[in-house]
């Protein structure tokens, strides 16, 4: 057996020096080609070419807003319109805390988006609603998407 061991190295060794051949992996005395069957086995056997299988996220459900009811939503979009005339998307969405494609689909039903002008991007109720509304020039707060604005509070003194 260790005859033909030394016999088989020996003559990898001197394939090897030719470039005939490309070895991938000795196993058990075997020679084993590139692109070969047992090349292929032999990948399968070693842990290092293997690709872990990656972890799936679970979905954070505390993050996720379900859709309320259409006559609830209408009630308290109204509520927000009777407290300001005009409402960006952001702040309506912020305030009622509903998906973004339900919200503008309950509020095209009710509400026009104004394209252009002072309140451009702003939703407002319309005519047969308007009355409904008690201020009709005051515009909701827009809301950051970031709730980074406190670093502007900070003052900062010169070092020597």
């Amino acid at each position: 057996m260790e005859e033909q061991n030394h016999l088989l190295q020996a003559q990898i060794a001197e394939v090897e020096k030719a470039g005939q051949l490309k070895i991938i992996n000795h196993r058990l005395g075997q020679v084993i080609q590139a692109g070969s069957r047992g090349a292929l086995g032999a990948e399968r056997d070693n842990k290092f070419i293997k690709s872990q299988p990656k972890p799936t996220k679970a979905r954070k459900m505390e993050l996720k807003t379900t859709r309320m009811p259409e006559n609830e939503l209408m009630d308290l979009l109204f509520k927000c319109f009777s407290r300001f005339a005009y409402w960006p998307l952001r702040a309506l969405k912020a305030n009622v805390r509903q998906p973004e494609a339900w919200l503008r689909q309950v509020l095209e039903q009710i509400a026009i988006l104004q394209k252009t002008g002072t309140f451009a991007n702003t939703w407002t109720l319309k005519d047969e609603y308007q009355h409904m509304v008690k201020d009709p020039n005051s515009v909701a707060p827009d809301v950051a998407e970031s709730d980074d604005d406190d670093e502007d509070d900070v003052t900062l003194e010169d070092v020597v």
